[in-house]
């Protein structure tokens, strides 16, 4: 009986179907079979039909089938997915099988089956895996020198048993940065050869080419007579056939539209290859590899500014000063693009020295900058007034010019006039954390209040206050990174400073010394604010 036209609509959309398709009768024999799932299992069509299906497929995939066969038919239900691999160990190929009951009057008198070729897939989700990880990995750090070789141990083994970073240098050159391999002594190979054999910007092929025109340059096989082709001498030539290139591939590395170099890529003892395919993951990796580069980069800059800003906040170092010992520490917190606020300083006036300190509101070179200003400015004051108290109101006034608010600061400042066995000292201080003075007996004397804040509201100049220090006195000047560093059970505190002070060594050094250690000490050697400590002590 000739098949009615539904039924060979069907057929012809079954055999024509994307994914493989078939019919199983109760005895596990082939009884239809569409060309993909033919073109799967690497068996014409016709010789399927009337073959049990452990006699085509491989025998690792019928021990996982097989027994899902027999449930389908012993339940009526349909299988959950299967996945497995294709059988061939030469072929990477997964596949993903679903079997179904077919009825007949109500009795199940076949099995249908669907099987996909899920290889795609699954690489599209391990690539997608890779880089995401890749991504994470890249992130965790602003080093340019540790994201150079980041990115370099990325790529092995995962997609290269070789990989080598190549940067851009500022004099037109290309040069390795970075290179990694599995087997160190190979990685060994490298370097050598990097040394004897630089990249030559001139170079029509390879890294020289891909930085110039931006594309990615594949090489799915590489010819063995390309070695001799390149290498300028034998020992070169040995150098490259040591490292065992099979297949290569360079992509640009760009970031905010600047090449920045390439990443070069090549397998060679795990045997496998690169293809067009694979093009567009490596580029994608190269993107994200080139953004933390730039990344890394540009924070390093950043951070070599902080630094020169940071310089501009401290004297290079303290001055000699008949009768008195000076000391200081200065410990910032963070990373070195975070510099900022706080401050010190010792310079001569016409009659003795100021001893400073101080700290601004905020952090980063735009805090670092203002509080530069700040501290020339207030040597500039301390040598027009005759008080401490009259040079920090000059400085509050200066701050304000811009509005009050607009930018804060607290600061201390000390006149002292040395003289013979001791030295008397003039202080005053805006909404600084008062002074401490240690005195021989290892009393501890808290000896100005602070006022306002530097900027905050027009006010009053702080007032000043005097005392002597003598054989054996400490006077001692901080940021509040110290009384603020918090313990387990608070914060330090002027309490706790105080114990601290009264337990140092009786010099000067000894105190910085000491206070810094514990303000660090307690917060288990992470401080979370600047640390700046000064002193001035009368030799006993």
């Amino acid at each position: 009986m000739p098949a009615s036209k539904p039924q060979t609509l069907l057929d012809a959309a079954a055999d024509r179907a994307p994914v493989g398709m078939a019919v199983i009768d109760t005895e596990l024999h082939y009884v239809h079979v569409n060309a993909t799932l033919a073109a799967i299992n690497g068996l014409a069509a016709e010789e399927h039909i009337g073959r049990r299906v452990d006699e085509v497929v491989p025998a690792e995939v019928a021990e996982r089938v097989g027994p899902v066969l027999r449930e389908v038919l012993r339940t009526g239900r349909p299988s959950p997915s299967v996945e497995f691999p294709r059988g061939d160990p030469g072929d990477p190929r997964r596949l993903e099988a679903s079997y179904y009951p077919i009825y007949d009057e109500g009795a199940v008198v076949a099995i249908g089956a669907v099987v996909l070729d899920v290889t795609e897939r699954d690489r599209a989700l391990a690539r997608a895996r890779y880089l995401a990880r890749a991504s994470q990995v890249l992130g965790s750090s602003l080093d340019l020198d540790a994201t150079l070789h980041t990115v370099a141990e990325l790529a092995v083994p995962h997609v290269a048993d070789w990989s080598f970073v190549e940067l851009c240098q500022p004099d037109g050159g290309i040069r390795r940065v970075a290179w990694a391999h599995a087997d160190p002594a190979l990685a060994e190979i490298a370097r050598a050869y990097d040394t004897l054999y630089p990249l030559d910007v001139a170079d029509e092929q390879g890294s020289a080419k891909v930085v110039r025109t931006r594309q990615p340059e594949l090489l799915e096989d590489i010819p063995p007579d390309l070695f001799e082709a390149v290498a300028r001498e034998p020992e070169q030539l040995q150098i490259l056939r040591d490292m065992g290139f099979r297949s290569a591939v360079i992509v640009p590395l760009i970031a905010r539209g600047r090449v920045l170099g390439d990443l070069a890529l090549a397998y060679s003892t795990s045997g496998r290859r690169y293809g067009h395919e694979d093009l567009d993951m490596l580029s994608a990796l190269a993107d994200a590899c080139a953004m933390a580069i730039d990344n890394a980069r540009l924070f390093g800059e950043q951070e070599a500014t902080a630094r020169t800003l940071q310089q501009s906040l401290l004297p290079p170092q303290l001055p000699e000063v008949e009768g008195l010992e000076l000391a200081a520490r200065y410990r910032p917190f963070g990373t070195g693009a975070e510099v900022g606020g706080d401050f010190y300083d010792v310079f001569p006036l016409p009659d003795g020295w100021a001893l400073c300190i101080g700290d601004v509101s905020g952090k980063g070179t735009a805090a670092a900058a203002t509080t530069a200003l700040l501290r020339h400015a207030l040597r500039i004051a301390a040598y027009l007034e005759a008080s401490p108290g009259a040079a920090l109101g000059r400085l509050d006034e200066a701050m304000l010019r811009d509005g009050p608010g607009d930018q804060l600061a607290t600061a201390v400042c000390a006149f002292l006039r040395p003289h013979p066995g001791g030295a008397e000292v003039t202080l005053a201080s805006a909404g600084h954390p008062p002074p401490l003075v240690r005195r021989a007996d290892g009393t501890i004397d808290d000896i100005v209040r602070p006022g306002m804040l530097l900027g905050a509201l027009p006010g009053p100049a702080p007032v000043d206050a005097t005392i002597h220090l003598g054989p054996g006195d400490v006077l001692l000047l901080y940021t509040d990174g110290v009384t603020e560093a918090r313990t387990p059970g608070g914060l330090l505190g002027e309490e706790g400073l105080a114990d601290a002070l009264r337990t140092a060594p009786p010099t000067a050094n000894g105190v910085v010394e000491a206070i810094e250690r514990r303000a660090v000490e307690v917060q288990g050697g992470q401080p979370r604010d600047d640390i700046a400590v000064v002193a001035a002590a009368v030799p006993a």
